[in-house]
């Protein structure tokens, strides 16, 4: 199977007309290890070659369909599809959708058996918090080795977790303390770091479509045709790189349902509005931090007080009868 992803990275389809379905920024943050998580059955595991089947705890997301399981794959790929059941993960015939917090070959830290069970001394976990509705699910690759360190000790290793937030589809890759020193990460500069389509074809090979956005450095890069972007090197300790699901979260949907906010951008308050609706909004911050909720009265508007707040960018999302919408807003 390492073959066959290294020849999906390499393969490459032509794609036009497509639309941007997310942005990207990045930040700084305290990493701290998951401490409430339970353990990905890892009996089948072979770090190097191999794949586990996730069900997960709430639907996600993804380039606008909605999911409720996903492969997680050697290289700490996550594969959406739907339908795992019976099929070996290469042989659907089908559009898939990735996300790659960290695009490179792992295994277990400081071994040079790469067919142990179990995880040994670099587990995945994971972890789910918050309220339904506005729920986060956290994976963590905790002191993962690298299948091509060349250093005579095998100490290299990476921290690393994803947390992919309910309905928004908004994705945070963040990364602890690291250690490299003579690797070869398979041939390349770093990772592969971001969120794209796949188009998977049992019978040929996989290509990579367009419409990706990776990560050069700490600078998000939107494909709008068929490319990746090796990092050059790791990701900084306490780097927490943001992709915000655009599909989820436009303007056009928001309107489309009858809400109106603004004004947004926004200084020191906004107004979420929509006739004939009760209303319960939720501020949230950027790492998904509640900040204030408030729920309408007689219809009226509801003010959200952004005094004190810092700048950046912040999601409203507004709960009534008939469903959830998801828009950002800017502070300035």
């Amino acid at each position: 199977m390492k073959k066959i992803y290294a020849a999906l990275l390499i393969c490459l389809l032509s794609v036009s007309g497509l639309k941007a379905q997310y942005s990207f920024t990045d930040t700084t943050g305290v990493y701290t290890p998951l401490t409430s998580a339970d353990t990905l059955d890892m009996s089948l595991w072979t770090w190097d070659d191999d794949y586990v089947r996730f069900g997960l705890p709430f639907q996600v997301n993804v380039y606008g369909a909605w999911y409720d399981s996903v492969l997680i794959e050697a290289n700490s790929t996550l594969i959406f599809y739907n339908d795992w059941s019976g099929l070996d993960p290469w042989d659907v015939n089908d559009t898939v959708h990735v996300i790659m917090p960290f695009g490179e070959f792992v295994t277990n830290f400081g071994s040079m058996d790469l067919m142990s069970k179990g995880g040994g001394q670099s587990p995945i976990l994971y972890e789910v918090s918050g309220s339904p509705g506005t729920r986060i699910m956290k994976l963590e690759w905790r002191n993962a080795g690298f299948y091509e360190d060349t250093s005579a000790m095998l100490t290299n290793f990476v921290n690393f977790q994803i947390w992919i937030h309910e309905f928004s589809g908004n994705v945070e890759c963040h990364y602890g303390t690291s250690y490299v020193d003579a690797i070869s990460l398979g041939g390349g500069t770093g990772p592969v770091v971001g969120i794209a389509p796949f188009a998977m074809n049992s019978t040929s090979s996989t290509y990579l479509l367009g419409n990706g956005i990776y990560v050069s450095g700490s600078s998000g890069t939107e494909t709008d045709v068929p490319n990746y972007t090796l990092m050059n090197g790791l990701p900084a300790d306490s780097s927490v790189y943001l992709f915000y699901n655009l599909v989820t979260v436009s303007v056009e949907e928001f309107s489309r349902e009858g809400f109106s906010l603004y004004p947004n951008p926004a200084t020191e308050f906004c107004f979420v509005n929509s006739p004939g609706n009760e209303l319960t909004v939720t501020l949230f911050d950027a790492s998904g931090r509640v900040i204030s909720e408030q729920q309408s009265t007689n219809n009226s508007a509801v003010r959200l007080d952004l005094n004190g707040l810092e700048k950046g960018t912040y999601f409203v999302t507004v709960l009534t009868e008939t469903g959830v919408t998801t828009k950002p807003l800017i502070i300035q």
